[in-house]
């Protein structure tokens, strides 16, 4: 409401301000005619005057409507500013998969604690993020083919390729016999199957 009050008070305050140019070039017109008149002492000094001093009064008037234009168009800047700040714009195009608020509840989020409003996946296209022992990931490299199972989707199995080898190692149990070394590897399904969810488990 702030940014259509404010968008509509810039549009009033430069309407007035051409008025004002309008009144301007017309008051340029009249002292101009006056002075050729009052060079052939066809018109008197009172008002030629007058003349002056209606185009010093209009051009004052101009400055202080742009003035007005200025300041309106600052308070639209810090509307719009505001509404930015209290829009929430998704960075990705996709489903939203779970909601967790609804319109008129308050957001507590901090920077120590987040509030989830809503949850989104890009369903058009899907990873597996699969967890690699340390003798099998030397020999996984970006590109690669690699055929997936998914639990839920039985007897099928669907084409992909590694589209990232993760570089940092995930260490179990560090510091004993039990001690496992993997890293991760996220596939790409080529084509995303039908009735994939994220979350579900694949191999």
């Amino acid at each position: 409401s702030q940014v259509a009050q404010f968008r509509g008070a810039v549009a009033s305050a430069a309407a007035q301000s051409l008025q004002v140019e309008v009144a301007i070039a017309q008051d340029k017109r009249d002292l101009e005619r006056i002075q050729k008149l009052a060079a052939e002492n066809l018109a008197t000094t009172a008002e030629l005057e007058k003349a002056q001093t209606q185009l010093k009064l209009d051009e004052s008037r101009l400055s202080a409507s742009r003035q007005i234009v200025a300041q309106n168009q600052g308070q639209l800047q810090t509307a719009l500013y505001n509404l930015s700040r209290a829009t929430l714009t998704a960075p990705i195009d996709g489903t939203i998969l779970e909601l967790n608020h609804k319109v008129g509840e308050r957001i507590r989020g901090s920077d120590f604690s987040e509030d989830v409003v809503l949850l989104m996946g890009g369903l058009s296209e899907m990873e597996v993020k699969a967890e690699v022992g340390e003798h099998e990931v030397v020999g996984i490299h970006v590109g690669d083919e690699a055929k997936i199972e998914i639990d839920a989707l039985v007897d099928k199995q669907f084409k992909g390729h590694v589209v990232a080898v993760g570089k940092n190692a995930q260490i179990k149990n560090q510091g004993t016999d039990a001690e496992v070394t993997t890293f991760f590897v996220r596939v790409g399904l080529d084509s995303p199957p039908e009735g994939g969810l994220p979350g579900l488990s694949a191999s």
